[in-house]
């Protein structure tokens, strides 16, 4: 959370401007930056939507106290970093295809998660599509969609849905962001041949110079 707070800063914003947070997921390497060691909460004007599935599965004590040993950590992770956001009245969970706010829209995406979902921000005619983690390893799962990872809860319904959500993205041209792509992981993508290629912005000096 430290970096991040930092690299906030060096683009010239606080946390205190942030009110609003979409989480796609809870697994820790998506909410590990909205609180402090402490728990103390990294953005306190920011209301944090959850999808309901998300809430369900790892907000529930019933379903952690029956995971895998190695598991529960997951669980309290998530809970932790958002407790304080619960406590202050500033968390939201919404349903799918319903969303929090009139400029998004939402869709599930399950299969990486019990309710993995994908955010789609549209302005003066041009949109991008946050995708989470529909893809881990793209010089893998871009030609190979059908390949799935091991931390894929269900992976038939990932399969299924990073297909669904990538031939929407190519034959839109839509602008795709995702996590687990090199930075920044943003770009569109084409079908090609048996997948897809991915497209990526440039960045670099050269256009910082232009």
């Amino acid at each position: 959370w430290r970096k991040l707070m930092s690299n906030m800063n060096a683009s010239g914003y606080r946390p205190e401007q942030v009110d609003t947070i979409f989480l796609t997921h809870l697994h820790l390497d998506h909410v590990c930056g909205l609180s402090d060691a402490e728990g103390k909460a990294l953005f306190p004007n920011a209301t944090v939507y959850v999808p309901q599935g998300e809430a369900d599965y790892w907000l529930d004590p019933a379903k952690e106290a029956s995971a895998p040993a190695n598991a529960r950590e997951y669980f309290a992770i998530a809970r932790n970093a958002l407790s304080a956001y619960k406590a202050a009245g500033h968390l939201k969970t919404f349903v799918p295809p319903a969303s929090p706010v009139p400029e998004v829209q939402t869709a599930y995406a399950i299969g990486h998660t019990p309710g993995s979902t994908v955010y789609r921000f549209a302005s003066q005619g041009t949109a991008i599509n946050f995708i989470g983690d529909l893809i881990h390893a793209p010089a893998v799962q871009f030609p190979h969609p059908e390949v799935s990872i091991r931390f894929d809860v269900d992976p038939k319904k990932a399969i299924s849905s990073r297909a669904q959500e990538f031939n929407a993205l190519a034959k839109d041209g839509e602008w795709m962001a995702a996590a687990h792509l090199p930075f920044p992981g943003i770009g569109h993508i084409t079908a090609w041949q048996q997948g897809y290629s991915w497209n990526p912005v440039n960045y670099g000096p050269y256009q910082l110079a232009g």
